[in-house]
C-alpha cells in the first residue's frame, strides 16, 4: 500500500545488486540488439537469397535478416524499427575502409555493423526507453557513457556516472550509478524484488521451490529467479519483456519443435539447448510495438514457411529489394 512506498529501502547487498543488474543489462542488450538485426550477412547485390543457414546459433535454415530488414525499411518507414533497419542495411553495405561514422564501426570479423551505442541512444530517446523502467534507464545511460573515450569516462551532464569497464574495454555506467537508480528512482521496485526474494527464501524444500523461484544447489536454498527480478523493474509494455519472456520460456523446454496456437514455432534447437526462433521473435516484437500490419505479417509468415521447408538452404529462392511491395492502406490489426 501507500505506507510501503515510504518505508526505508531494504538492506540489499550493494555489490550483489550492482553486479546482477550489470550482468543483466549486458546480456539483455546483446539479445535485444541481436533481435534488432545486428547479425546481418554482408549485402552483395540487390537480389539475394530469401533464406540463410544460421551456423552460429541454430544450425537451421532461417529467414534472412536482410529480408527482414528490407521489409522494415520498406513497410515501417518513420518508425524507430524502420530507422534501425535502414541504418543497419546502410552500414552493412559499406566496405571496411569506409566503415567509420557515428552510426557504423568495423566488427572483429571485418564486417561493418551498427554501433551498439547508436542503437542504444535511438531506443533511449524513443518511447522504448521510457517504457522499460530501470532497464530502459540503464540502457539509455549506458549509451551515453559508451561514446566516451577512456580519458573522459567519468560523470557526464545530466547526472550519469560512468566508469571504464576493463572487461569490455568500453566506458559504461558505474555500479554506483546503478545503485543510485535502485535506491532513489526505483525504490518501490527494489522493495518488491526484496519481498519476493524473501518469500522464495522461506521455502525449504527443492520440490516446492518452483514458479518464480529456483533451487540453488550450491547454497541449498530457494531463491528468486534473476529474470523475475528483472521483470519486476520494467513496465508491462516494455518490448524487452517479449525478448526476455520468449528466451526464458524456450530455455525451459525439452522439445524445441513445439508449435504455438498461431501455428508458429517459437523455439529452435541450438548447441546450448532451446532458444527463441529469431523470425518469430522479430514478428512478436513488431506486434508488441503496433507495427505488425496484415501485409507485413503475411510476408513474414510466408517467408518463414518457405525457409523452414527447405532441406538444403543453398536452394533458397531469391528476393529483390526493388520488387518488395509498398505499404498498403490496410490498418494494423488489433491484437488481444
Amino acid at each position: 500500500g501507500a505506507d510501503v512506498a515510504h518505508r526505508a529501502a531494504p538492506d540489499f547487498p550493494n555489490d550483489l545488486a550492482a553486479a546482477v543488474y550489470m550482468r543483466i543489462v549486458h546480456s539483455t542488450q546483446s539479445m535485444f540488439l541481436s533481435a534488432l538485426l545486428l547479425t546481418l550477412p554482408r549485402i552483395s547485390a540487390e537480389c539475394q537469397p530469401l533464406c540463410w543457414l544460421d551456423t552460429q546459433r541454430t544450425g537451421r535454415c532461417q529467414v534472412s535478416p536482410v529480408y527482414m530488414a528490407s521489409l522494415l525499411d520498406r513497410l515501417s518507414q518513420g518508425s524507430i524499427w524502420g530507422e534501425v533497419a535502414t541504418q543497419n542495411l546502410a552500414c552493412r553495405s559499406l566496405n571496411s575502409s569506409a566503415c567509420s561514422s557515428p552510426e557504423c564501426n568495423l566488427h572483429d570479423d571485418g564486417s561493418c555493423m551498427m554501433r551498439a551505442n547508436w542503437v542504444g541512444r535511438k531506443l533511449g530517446n524513443a518511447s522504448v526507453g521510457t517504457k522499460c523502467g530501470l532497464l530502459g534507464q540503464i540502457l539509455a545511460d549506458e549509451a551515453t557513457c559508451y561514446q566516451l573515450e577512456q580519458s573522459a569516462c567519468s560523470s557526464v551532464p545530466g547526472g550519469t556516472s560512468c566508469s571504464w569497464d576493463l572487461v569490455r574495454g568500453v566506458c559504461g555506467i558505474s555500479p554506483s550509478h546503478v545503485l543510485v537508480l535502485l535506491r532513489q528512482v526505483f525504490r518501490e521496485e527494489l522493495m518488491r524484488i526484496t519481498f519476493r526474494r524473501e518469500k522464495c527464501g522461506l521455502i525449504a524444500s527443492p520440490t516446492l521451490c518452483s514458479g518464480s523461484c529456483f533451487w540453488d544447489s550450491a547454497t541449498s536454498s530457494c531463491t528468486l529467479k534473476t529474470l523475475e527480478a528483472l521483470l519486476a523493474v520494467i513496465d508491462e509494455d516494455c518490448p524487452l519483456r517479449v525478448v526476455l519472456g520468449m528466451q526464458s520460456a524456450c530455455k525451459e523446454l525439452s522439445n524445441c519443435d513445439e508449435v504455438r496456437a498461431d501455428g508458429l514455432q517459437e523455439c529452435v534447437a541450438s548447441s546450448s539447448g532451446c532458444q527463441a526462433n529469431p523470425a518469430t521473435l522479430e514478428l512478436d516484437l513488431l506486434q508488441h510495438s503496433g507495427l505488425l500490419t496484415f501485409q507485413l505479417k503475411d510476408l513474414i509468415i510466408k517467408a518463414m514457411t518457405t525457409c523452414e521447408a527447405l532441406s538444403d538452404c543453398a536452394q533458397s529462392p531469391d528476393f529483390c529489394t526493388k520488387d518488395l511491395p509498398l505499404p498498403s492502406s490496410a490498418p494494423a490489426p488489433r491484437w488481444g
